[in-house]
């Protein structure tokens, strides 16, 4: 195959056939600028599958080419392989995301240069386009500069020939609503530039990016004082109920007062995608059951005790499960192995509350003056649920997440928690992140502002850490 190569419908095709039988083959698509029922954007092949989709992954297709070579719209089976599409579309939406927002300029073709042609004395002159117009066919076939081909101006462009009215056809789209046409899209990219993107990029490890996060299904796991609480739950793919996956349950921040699980939704894709049973909990807080820290402290419990109580059904290993949060919701987390007793009445006392591990985001430590929250304790229970003052040999392997610039948590109570717990003979991993205000490790499906630099590198240190000890494998 030559260096660079201008792509028709047919080598683009073989091109995408060879390299389909290696690895998955991404593109862009740039649609009719004209028509706005055009609406794919990305395009997947792998092997004889083809999937196309939207930036934002609610719309989609799936075509079978060794079945349906035209993509017949008629003929699509996303709904008969929910399966594929939901691996392809993830494959495509990460691709997406690591892509830069301006084009290399070296992965551009330089004008192709054409051997000088010898003109009779009566020959037309030469054409006063531009020598970048003349090099590429689709500059030169689109008379009208709309960015946008008619099947007259390719028949024009090609000068006749077999099959052209079927090539062209190939070369869209095909829409009931839209006009025949097809807007030019990799006729200027080299090709080996373009496999070298390809290799990198399908390689690199793109944890989740903000589309497409939504839970498997909700459970029940506790009803108290009138209040049902949920936990949503993200299993991963291939997940069966026979299977002993390890498993995760975050909680929620907002200072006891209030919060959301969907906070954490981003992080329990995450994990899922790793093959993790993942859980986002919700527990009682101020603002919507008119509680203390001591009954939130109680559901994290609970939630932990549900999980290990029902994990034959839920295909969990009850040895491989994790207590996980943010801020208030990281302090519901660490009490649940460090803080003892505040149990909830009525539950079965022999099925322990305590995870296997714990990851916990700018967590609340200290409940005294020295730390936060001890306007919400009387001045006698300061000290009942804070963690730094209840550390002992036993306590689950950590680790933490702080930013050295927080004005909510201190990040020296990160530093005294982490100092104790290595003093008593546990593991605790601090990850101190410079500079980083509270909340710094939200990711942009919670917090759209923050982006997911911060958030893709706390999920890294946590798969990490839970391999390290065992929790993942």
């Amino acid at each position: 195959m030559p260096k660079r190569r201008i792509f028709d419908d047919n080598n683009w095709r073989k091109s995408c056939a060879e390299q389909c039988c290696i690895r998955p083959v991404f593109w862009r698509i740039n649609g009719n600028k004209k028509d706005p029922n055009f609406w794919p954007d990305l395009a997947v092949r792998d092997g004889d599958w083809k999937l196309v989709t939207t930036y934002d992954g609610q719309r989609v297709e799936l075509h079978n080419l060794k079945a349906n070579r035209t993509e017949d719209i008629s003929k699509d089976q996303s709904k008969d392989h929910p399966e594929i599409v939901a691996r392809l579309k993830k494959q495509a939406l990460d691709w997406n995301a690591t892509l830069p927002t301006k084009a290399d300029p070296s992965c551009l073709a330089k004008p192709q240069e054409s051997e000088p042609k010898k003109l009779s004395e009566k020959a037309a002159p030469k054409s006063e386009a531009p020598a970048k117009d003349r090099s590429i066919p689709f500059n030169r076939w689109d008379t009208n500069k709309d960015e946008f081909l008619t099947l007259e101006e390719y028949k024009a462009g090609q000068n006749g020939g077999p099959d052209l009215e079927v090539r062209y056809n190939r070369q869209r789209r095909r829409r009931q609503s839209q006009p025949q046409g097809v807007r030019h899209a990799i006729s200027q990219i080299d090709l080996n530039c373009m496999k070298h993107i390809l290799i990198t990029l399908c390689l690199a490890i793109g944890y989740s990016q903000a589309a497409d996060v939504a839970p498997t299904r909700s459970v029940t796991y506790k009803s108290v004082s009138g209040a049902e609480l949920k936990m949503d739950a993200f299993e991963p793919a291939g997940f069966k109920a026979r299977d002993r996956r390890p498993a995760i349950v975050f909680f929620f921040g907002g200072g006891w007062t209030g919060g959301s699980p969907s906070q954490f939704h981003q992080q329990a894709k995450v994990m899922a995608d790793q093959g993790m049973v993942a859980f986002s909990a919700d527990y009682r807080v101020a603002s919507r059951n008119k509680t203390t820290p001591f009954e939130c402290v109680k559901d994290g419990k609970s939630a932990i005790r549900w999980v290990r109580e029902h994990a034959t059904e839920l295909g969990i290993d009850p040895d491989r499960i994790v207590a996980a949060g943010g801020s208030a919701g990281g302090h519901v987390a660490a009490c649940t192995s460090v803080i003892e007793g505040h149990e909830e009445l009525g539950e079965k006392a022999t099925m322990s509350s305590i995870p296997n591990a714990m990851i916990l985001f700018n967590p609340v430590l200290d409940t005294t003056a020295k730390g936060y929250g001890a306007k919400k304790f009387k001045p006698e229970q300061q000290t009942d649920l804070s963690p730094c003052h209840h550390v002992r040999k036993g306590i689950v392997p950590t680790i933490v997440f702080h930013g050295t610039a927080d004005k909510t948590v201190p990040f020296e109570n990160a530093e005294r928690f982490t100092k104790l717990m290595k003093e008593a003979g546990n593991v605790c991993v601090l990850v101190p992140f410079e500079d980083k205000d509270h909340g710094f490790f939200n990711g942009a499906f919670f917090r759209k502002g923050n982006g997911d630099a911060d958030f893709n590198l706390t999920m890294k240190h946590s798969i990490e850490f839970l391999k390290t000890n065992g929790i993942l494998k």
